[in-house]
C-alpha cells in the first residue's frame, strides 16, 4: 500500500508540469569560465586572487587560482561566497546588516563558514538566485569584489 502512495504522488507529480528538482545550479563550464574572468580582470590590476563559484546552497561548484594568490586565498573565497549565497546579496552588505542587526551579527559570529566582507557577489538568473562568487586575495576587498563583478559582466547574457 506504501508503494502506490509513493507511486501516486509521482504520478500526479510528473503529470502536473511540476518539477520536484531545485533551480539549476550554474554548470560546471559557466562557473569555471566565470572564475577564469574575475582571475583575469585581478591578475590585469596586478592582482593574485582564488575564486570560488558556489550553488544557492553554498557549495563549491568550481575553484580557480591566479598567479600569486595567497595561501588563504581559496578558504576566504569560498567564505565570501557562501555568505553572499546564503544571505541572498553580496557579503559586502551582509558586513553593513550585521553592524545593526544583533541576529546577524551573531549568525555570523557562530559559523566559521561565512565571511562578510566585499567579495562575494550573487549569480542570478532570470532574478533568481543560482549561485555566488567569491573572490579573495586582492589588496583589499573592495578590489575583490571588482574582480568577482568583472567576471559577472563579462558573463552577463551568456547562456548556461
Amino acid at each position: 500500500m506504501h508503494w502506490s502512495w509513493v507511486m501516486l504522488a509521482a504520478a500526479l507529480l510528473l503529470g502536473s508540469g511540476a518539477s520536484a528538482d531545485p533551480i539549476a545550479a550554474p554548470s560546471t563550464q559557466f562557473s569555471v569560465d566565470l572564475g577564469g574572468d574575475a582571475v583575469d580582470a585581478c591578475n590585469a590590476a596586478g592582482e593574485g586572487v582564488a575564486v570560488v563559484v558556489v550553488d544557492a546552497a553554498g557549495a563549491p561548484i568550481s575553484e580557480t587560482e591566479g598567479a600569486g594568490a595567497p595561501d588563504t586565498g581559496e578558504d576566504r573565497a569560498t567564505r565570501k561566497a557562501r555568505t553572499a549565497a546564503l544571505f541572498r546579496t553580496s557579503s559586502a552588505s551582509v558586513a553593513v546588516r550585521a553592524k545593526s542587526d544583533p541576529a546577524i551579527a551573531a549568525r555570523l559570529k557562530g559559523d566559521a563558514t561565512f565571511l562578510a566582507e566585499a567579495g562575494g557577489l550573487p549569480i542570478l538568473r532570470d532574478g533568481v538566485l543560482i549561485g555566488a562568487i567569491g573572490v579573495a586575495g586582492a589588496s583589499t576587498p573592495a578590489k575583490d569584489e571588482s574582480c568577482a563583478a568583472a567576471g559577472l559582466a563579462k558573463m552577463a547574457g551568456r547562456a548556461d
